[in-house]
């Protein structure tokens, strides 16, 4: 029981400090300089690290960290700037940096230099390049005439981290799965102020938050292969971040919006379904923490 009320308390702090860091910026002095989009794109971050700062009971961890997971924690003024101004260029140069101090220990017990440099490079391009993927598919993947279905983002987001979370547990890494928790959490957040907001609704840029919110979950299964043995076939189910792509079949495109809803999240739902039963299946050892 005091597993689950310490749980519930830390994301609670997500919900806090989220809330709280988007109130502040909509505050009319910050209105006309940032948008909506942006807004929540930094209360993403704010929320995540208030999760963070109750889990681990700190503020920041010690300079350099002792655990190389948390670099992330210094990559948030960074991430803020994303949020913002979402570069491809700088999202490239912070994912290539974070995985390079990632493979500190792999450094020093294992791996050459060269290795970390390469396998820093592969992983600056995945990170890089998706989360702005993702924004596009949502860009391109949704009609003129249906922009109100732009609020399927955080809920597809909050499918996707639940998801995650669900197969971090089979890989027996309770903290990283609490973790994603945080970001499908602060989407309930967000999912209510989406149906509210008509800037939103209207198909406002939304290129930061999804940035944002992408790199924050890339970070964390980037956690999970390097330091708890995720099996890489696990990696199918980031997919469901591309199911609204489903919007494109001409059935679906003509079909009344519920059916259109439903569809998205029967698609992604397969694709985290299909890589839990492949994590179960194929890689060793794997069952539920608990």
């Amino acid at each position: 029981m005091a597993i689950v009320w310490s749980m519930l308390l830390s994301l609670g702090c997500v919900l806090l400090c989220g809330g709280l860091c988007y109130g502040l910026l909509s505050l009319l002095r910050f209105q006309k300089r940032f948008g909506p989009s942006s807004a929540l794109g930094a209360s993403t971050l704010a929320g995540f690290w208030g999760g963070y700062a109750y889990m681990y009971q700190q503020f920041l961890p010690g300079f350099p960290p002792v655990d190389v997971s948390l670099w992330w924690v210094y990559s948030l003024p960074v991430l803020v700037i994303l949020a913002y101004w979402p570069s491809g260029v700088l999202t490239l140069f912070l994912s290539g940096g974070y995985a390079y101090l990632l493979t500190g220990p792999l450094r020093q017990y294992e791996w050459s230099t060269l290795q970390a440099l390469g396998f820093s490079l592969g992983v600056a391009v995945l990170m890089g390049l998706m989360p702005l993927g993702v924004s596009r598919a949502l860009r391109i993947s949704i009609p003129a005439d249906k922009k109100e279905l732009f609020w399927l983002w955080p809920w597809l987001m909050a499918i996707t981290s639940l998801g995650s979370a669900g197969i971090f547990m089979l890989s027996s890494s309770a903290s990283v799965s609490q973790q994603a928790l945080f970001l499908m959490v602060v989407q309930a957040l967000w999912l209510g102020r989406w149906f509210r907001s008509s800037a939103l609704v209207d198909g406002l840029e939304i290129r930061g938050v999804v940035v944002v919110n992408v790199w924050l979950l890339l970070m964390l299964w980037l956690n999970m292969l390097v330091f708890a043995s995720l099996a890489y076939v696990a990696l199918v189910g980031l997919f469901a971040l591309f199911s609204p792509f489903v919007l494109r079949f001409k059935p679906i495109a003509r079909a009344p919006f519920f059916i259109q809803c439903l569809t998205v999240t029967l698609g992604s739902g397969l694709c985290l379904a299909i890589a839990a039963v492949c994590v179960f299946f194929f890689q060793p050892q794997a069952g539920v923490y608990y």
